[in-house]
């Protein structure tokens, strides 16, 4: 039954981030928003919801290690599974101006967060200064951002906005139960609550971002790809630890996960900002993912 659930709760996760893509391309076009603005703005944080759930639920229960397990694990999901995966269907584009901003603010982010880790603790001081680092960031993000408003019909304006809630509200709720009955289901192998949070929970949070991913794709709107994955990351370093650490102090000592996560956002960084990337690209972030996997469940 628990397995069923799961299976269930993904193909759940699949469909309806299908069909918040759809809804937020349409809203996007209506009232004249960029496709970077979709994504990095709206979609990115729309699709960290599930990892700040899952944080929220684990820093409650007192197992706040699973959340930033979570948050490390789907960053180097998102770079080096989700962008690898991509970049072998379609080369994606190298980053204008503003994209490489954003790439450089998310490297900044990261070298912030471990460095915040060094001492194996996030404490509430940590968090406030990644909630801090957040709010002025969005602030400066847009104050920059000319938004341009065409031409406003506010009856698909408004029906868009309703589809948009409820696909978001279901994403978080498939969300949610992906990861209850993932962790039911892997309980029994007494895996460590870092190294679980860091594949199979990451792993289904990250579904959204895939599959938000290979929409934009499909539907010829990479630009989409670059900042879903760029504001997703950002959002879960400075939004999602944040909040867990906050409600919770945190402990973490996994040098080789926050290795991993600090190596492949400065590749896809360095890499996106100076060209393409092809399915050469997407072939090593894959093959780094690999590693990783087999890195953390090495004995």
């Amino acid at each position: 039954m628990i397995v069923f659930l799961f299976l269930l709760s993904v193909v759940l996760l699949v469909l309806l981030s299908d069909e918040l893509i759809d809804a937020l391309v349409r809203f996007g076009k209506e009232v004249g928003w960029s496709d970077f603005f979709i994504g990095f703005f709206m979609l990115a944080l729309g699709t960290s919801l599930p990892e700040l759930m899952s944080m929220l639920v684990s820093s409650i229960e007192g197992a706040g290690l699973l959340g930033l397990g979570t948050v490390v694990g789907s960053n180097i999901t998102n770079v080096l599974l989700v962008i690898g995966f991509i970049s072998l269907l379609t080369p994606l584009d190298k980053l204008g101006k503003s994209d490489r901003r954003d790439a450089g603010f998310l490297i900044v982010s990261t070298f912030v967060f471990v460095l915040l880790l060094i001492d194996g603790e996030l404490s509430r001081l940590d968090g406030g200064i990644l909630l801090t680092m957040f709010i002025m960031y969005y602030a400066l993000f847009h104050t920059k951002f000319n938004v341009s408003v065409g031409h406003v019909r506010l009856r698909d304006v408004f029906y868009d906005s309703i589809i948009i809630a409820l696909s978001l509200a279901g994403v978080v709720l498939a969300a949610w139960v992906t990861v209850d009955t993932a962790l039911l289901i892997i309980k029994q192998y007494s895996i460590s609550m870092a190294v679980f949070g860091a594949t199979a929970v990451a792993i289904g949070t990250s579904l959204p971002e895939l599959v938000t991913s290979i929409s934009a794709v499909k539907k010829r709107r990479k630009n989409i790809t670059s900042g879903n994955i760029i504001g997703s990351n950002i959002s879960n370093i400075l939004l999602v630890a944040a909040v867990g650490a906050v409600i919770s102090p945190i402990h973490f000592s996994n040098w080789m996960m926050l290795a991993f996560m600090l190596v492949s956002t400065i590749a896809y960084a360095y890499l996106s900002s100076r060209r393409e990337l092809n399915k050469v690209v997407g072939v090593i972030f894959l093959a780094m993912y690999i590693v990783f996997l087999l890195a953390v469940f090495s004995p």
